[in-house]
């Protein structure tokens, strides 16, 4: 499909710089700039509501962990989660 614009002459020297400044072509330049409008608005429309909450994908993630693996996973993981990760000293450490 071609598609002819009638642009101020500052407007096309502008896309012809951003063009050039991506080192690629006005056309797709401009499909880029579209394409990005077109994602922007979609998931801006997207309702809230389409999502599963993150409580349902950990769910999801976790349902084929077998018991004794759970197990093995410390008590306190979250109120102590930079000691586990980045091996901080723990701050409560009652154990």
């Amino acid at each position: 499909m071609r598609l002819t614009l009638d642009l101020p002459e500052e407007l096309i020297k502008d896309i012809e710089f951003e063009a050039g400044h991506e080192e690629i072509s006005v056309d797709d330049w401009l499909q880029n700039v579209v394409k990005r409008n077109v994602w922007r608005r979609e998931l801006q429309d997207r309702k809230k509501g389409d999502r599963p909450h993150i409580s349902e994908v950990i769910a999801d993630l976790m349902k084929d962990l077998p018991e004794e693996d759970l197990a093995m996973l410390p008590k306190d993981g979250a109120s102590e989660h930079d000691h586990y990760l980045y091996g901080t000293p723990k701050r409560n450490s009652c154990d």
